[in-house]
């Protein structure tokens, strides 16, 4: 019997990459469901669900214009 072939994982390639965009979803759908919320729909919903969570948080700035933009990728 041959060992258990091993899940082909993006990680492997490079594993200080940061998360991929399918990962960040799926991190953000599982902690919708376990807060009980809906995923958003657009964005409007998303920004609103994260301020609304922000200022649970207690965050300084809990709405997104209130953050400072970062620096786009060339």
């Amino acid at each position: 019997m041959t060992a258990p072939r091993e899940r082909a994982s993006i990680s492997g390639l490079k594993p200080d990459a940061p998360p991929t965009v399918r990962q960040v979803y799926a991190l953000a759908a599982v902690l919708c469901e376990l807060c009980d919320e809906e995923f958003p729909k657009d964005r409007e919903a998303a920004s609103g669900l994260i301020e609304r969570f922000r200022r649970q948080l207690g965050h300084p700035r809990p709405r997104l214009e209130d953050s400072a933009r970062r620096a786009r990728r060339a």
